[in-house]
């Protein structure tokens, strides 16, 4: 297992025990980035709009609820 592998699943496993020994919720916050894609033919990246989690799926696996929130809807404030 590599070292950033072992890291988040030892994180989430940590979290998960202090949930369950003070019986409450644990929120963490994961941030979004953004693929860009390079076209074949063109020096020009191409926005897909397609968003990939920055812990990567090791983490997205240990989660039980996910809540998205998108710059839109808080704009404004």
């Amino acid at each position: 297992m590599d070292k950033r592998l072992k890291t988040v699943t030892k994180l989430a496993f940590d979290l998960r025990q202090l949930s369950s020994e003070y019986n409450c919720a644990v929120l963490t916050i994961n941030q979004f980035t953004r693929k860009i894609r390079i076209t074949g033919n063109s020096n020009e990246a191409e926005n897909r709009n397609q968003f990939t989690t920055s812990l990567g799926i090791t983490w997205r696996n240990h989660i039980d609820t996910c809540i998205y929130l998108n710059g839109n809807d808080i704009a404004g404030r």
